[in-house]
């Protein structure tokens, strides 16, 4: 099919895709028949709240969640990522910074329910949650955990701020282990750490030596400021790998806009390395089966920045010459990696 021809727009565009629809109520719906497998989602979140700032209520339904990156507007949806435009990045940037003292209104739709009900609506079956601790006045990892607790569906992650580590750091994450955490996340700009500072290696030798999974945010968008951007460049992610053999790392996004210097890493250090797709376009994605193991690319979404059928729709139509390996991707790639028992 040329997908190309279908003129995708806007998120309702994805209805002309042979897999979609648009439901009585207006919204995007996978079709009972579209033959997509179950998806487990490896790259979503819930909204953020630090220090003086009210909780997101992860129970609440708002009718829709309201995503960072608006695909309602007139855009090429499958074979290019533009995000975040100006006002979305003006809107970020005060959401964010303000999250310490005041919780942002898109953040307040980014709930547990909100997702449950838009992967329902997608044909998803889980979701690993991610989450972003700061130095202080941070209770993200508590709110992820309880907002998994809702819906088995939903798993959350561990965090925490690696500097300074301690055995106060280490009793902190064998306190998220405990409680059903699975995985780690690691995001070099919202915590303002290199990969391969000091701090940051001694919690990932606590997660090799544990066989802890770890995700990591690598890459930038263009939206954050530059001296943060520059943390998390894949090359910093090289002493990492080289000092911890046994690390099984995932690179968030393939490294969003530097997603070649990403491959790159990941080939050095093929044993050791996973890629999730989220955020990337079309052609991206295929270059990244292309050069990559495709038994560690993993299926991701980036909710709430991205609508779950967005990035449904960009993997379904990449993989459409190879629709056999649409349930390694969508599934058991992450199921393998996590040891989830039962594949789907």
């Amino acid at each position: 099919m040329d997908f190309a021809s279908l003129h995708i727009h806007t998120l309702t565009d994805l209805a002309r895709l042979p897999w979609f629809k648009l439901g009585e109520d207006g919204k995007l719906r996978l079709k009972d028949d579209s033959g997509v497998p179950p998806v487990l989602d490896v790259h979503t979140h819930v909204g953020w709240s630090y220090g003086f700032a009210r909780p997101v209520d992860m129970s609440r339904r708002t009718g829709s969640a309201r995503h960072f990156f608006n695909y309602t507007i007139s855009q090429d949806v499958l074979f290019e990522e533009a995000h975040p435009y100006p006002p979305e990045k003006r809107m970020m940037t005060k959401e964010f910074g303000l999250a310490l003292v005041k919780t942002g209104r898109s953040s307040t739709t980014h709930t547990a329910a909100n997702l449950v009900e838009e992967m329902e609506r997608s044909g998803y079956c889980g979701a690993f949650l991610l989450l972003n601790e700061i130095p202080v006045h941070s209770r993200h990892a508590e709110q992820t955990l309880a907002a998994s607790r809702l819906d088995r569906r939903l798993t959350a992650m561990a965090a925490v701020h690696p500097w300074r580590w301690s055995q106060c750091k280490i009793d902190q994450l064998e306190r998220l282990f405990a409680q059903g955490a699975r995985g780690l996340k690691f995001n070099p700009i919202w915590q303002g750490i290199r990969p391969d500072s000091r701090h940051a290696m001694a919690l990932f030798e606590w997660c090799a030596e544990r066989g802890v999974v770890v995700l990591s945010h690598c890459g930038y968008c263009g939206a954050e400021p530059f001296f943060l951007r520059y943390k998390a460049v894949p090359g910093h992610f090289r002493a990492v790998l080289e000092s911890f053999p046994k690390l099984r790392l995932i690179l968030a996004h393939t490294g969003m806009s530097v997603y070649q210097d990403a491959l790159a890493l990941a080939n050095a250090f093929a044993d050791q390395v996973w890629l999730d797709i989220s955020i990337q376009p079309v052609p991206h994605i295929q270059e990244i089966l292309r050069r990559h193991d495709p038994a560690k690319v993993l299926y991701g979404s980036d909710w709430p920045f991205v609508p779950l059928h967005v990035a449904l729709a960009r993997t379904l139509v990449a993989t459409e010459d190879r629709p056999d390996y649409r349930h390694d991707l969508l599934y058991n790639n992450a199921a393998r990696l996590f040891g989830i028992a039962d594949t789907a």
